[in-house]
């Protein structure tokens, strides 16, 4: 099954600036505004919190006064997200079940992890952390430089 490719990809891959390997015009890169910081973590946040904290103000897109409940509940996810992973490593994939249930059974803590994750993947596409949704946000642009573009360059340079 195909995948669709990201903006960056066709950028990368197309015909000529601003069109993708089919012709079709790619969104257009809007321009970001900028935000004059980060406001200050919560105190209850963990080094984990802090560090996703910084990380996701540091995008010029996000705007404190709308995103500021949204970024914490992301960054109280990670926090959630790594003490699960933790517990994980601590009691691994199987817990010792009693002798009558028939041996051990899978770690209920795998299943909440995998809940934790979905929700954090939402949440950054939300936010346009990852490429197809900064893409989409038109957020991000590739210099595209092509064999034939090169091929022309030396041959002005000649």
């Amino acid at each position: 099954m195909p995948r669709n490719k990201s903006a960056e990809h066709k950028r990368l891959t197309g015909r000529r600036p601003g069109l993708d390997c089919a012709g079709k015009r790619l969104p257009a890169t809007v321009v970001a505004l900028s935000v004059d910081g980060a406001p200050v973590a919560p105190v209850s946040m963990s080094e984990v919190g802090r560090a996703h904290w910084e990380r996701i103000w540091s995008a010029p897109w996000v705007r404190p006064n709308y995103d500021a409940a949204a970024v914490v509940r992301l960054c109280e996810l990670y926090e959630d997200r790594e003490a699960m992973r933790a517990s994980i490593r601590e009691w691994g994939l199987m817990l010792p079940a009693s002798a009558a249930a028939g041996g051990g059974r899978s770690n209920p803590m795998i299943d909440k992890l995998m809940k934790v994750e979905s929700e954090l993947r939402k949440l950054e596409v939300e936010f346009g952390m990852t490429p197809a949704a900064r893409a989409k946000l038109g957020l991000t642009e590739v210099s595209r430089q092509s064999r034939l573009d090169e091929m022309m360059r030396r041959q002005r340079e000649a």
